[in-house]
């Protein structure tokens, strides 16, 4: 798995974690300091667009292949922009693909090429265009819609990226498929303030795909996004599907990690501790190693004081 990035348990894009009740949490950082992980999904698309994402919302990094026949125009025209990409002349990378795209009006891969080069070039209202007329072109393609959620995140313009993650989850028919939009539409859905719809599937999820460690990640993800954080119900239920995904993927670090940063909200620190542990031998490469052994650590001395003190 690439880097994970820090993630601040918020409302809508990050707010904090209630504060903790108990005198071992003192230990620990401020309750706004908590810091979760992001998910897989999320964090790969953060690295796959800094070269799926995971904005967070970049478009695609580009590929070396053509679709054409070789040595036709458009193929010409397809490396051509391709290396444009490549040597980060976006601009003229984008009007390549944009000539490809008028001599290939019936094909929605050029539109999405342009999208991908002015989104590039810094020109976010050009790629959201290109990528409505992908659409427009190929409405039943989930990669244009894609492409048109995550350029719309990148706007900010988090209910009409829900509305184009609705498209895409109803357009894949395979369970993986669907199990892939899961968190980019929970991620809209929480910066749009839904708070409601994303409770409601992000619950219907770990029903349907009982058996997808990502579901119930997801699941414990969004109970800490729900502005209600002070409701012991929804951070016990946060607790039980993390362990929940751990039980079905042991390898899951970033739900060992986010496991542990709730245990210690809720002041079950010798448990906090037991999974940091675990964290650190299981993943000792992780970037976020250094943080658990950091919060280890004042897991580890409080307990000792608290000892000294009785």
């Amino acid at each position: 798995m690439s880097s994970k990035l820090w993630f601040l348990v918020a409302i809508a894009v990050s707010a904090s974690v209630a504060t903790q009740n108990c005198a071992v949490a003192k230990q620990l950082p401020a309750a706004n300091q908590l810091a979760f992980k992001k998910s897989a999904e999320e964090t790969n698309a953060d690295n796959n667009s800094d070269s799926n994402d995971k904005s967070s919302t970049k478009p695609d990094a580009e590929e070396n292949t053509t679709p054409y026949e070789a040595g036709s125009e458009a193929a010409k025209l397809y490396m051509l922009g391709t290396r444009q990409m490549e040597g980060n002349d976006f601009k003229k990378a984008r009007e390549t693909f944009r000539t490809l795209a008028y001599k290939r009006p019936t094909d929605e891969m050029p539109a999405l090429k342009v999208a991908i080069a002015a989104y590039k070039a810094g020109d976010l209202d050009d790629a959201i265009d290109w990528a409505k007329k992908a659409i427009v072109i190929a409405p039943k393609s989930p990669e244009a819609h894609l492409q048109l959620a995550r350029l719309l995140e990148a706007n900010q313009d988090w209910k009409a990226a829900c509305v184009q993650y609705d498209v895409i989850y109803e357009l894949r028919p395979d369970k993986q498929g669907k199990l892939n939009i899961e968190y980019p539409m929970l991620r809209a859905l929480i910066r749009d303030q839904d708070y409601e719809k994303a409770d409601k599937l992000s619950a219907e999820w770990t029903k349907e795909y009982k058996h997808s460690a990502d579901s119930y990640f997801n699941r414990a993800w969004t109970l800490t996004q729900i502005p209600d954080q002070g409701n012991e119900n929804i951070t016990e239920e946060a607790i039980k599907d993390y362990k929940q995904a751990l039980k079905l993927d042991p390898k899951r670090h970033d739900a060992r990690f986010n496991l542990a940063m709730l245990l210690g909200k809720t002041g079950q620190n010798a448990a906090a501790a037991e999974e940091l542990e675990k964290f650190i031998q299981e993943a000792p490469q992780d970037p976020d190693a250094d943080r658990a052994k950091s919060l280890l650590s004042k897991l580890r001395a409080a307990a000792v004081n608290k000892k000294k003190d009785e």
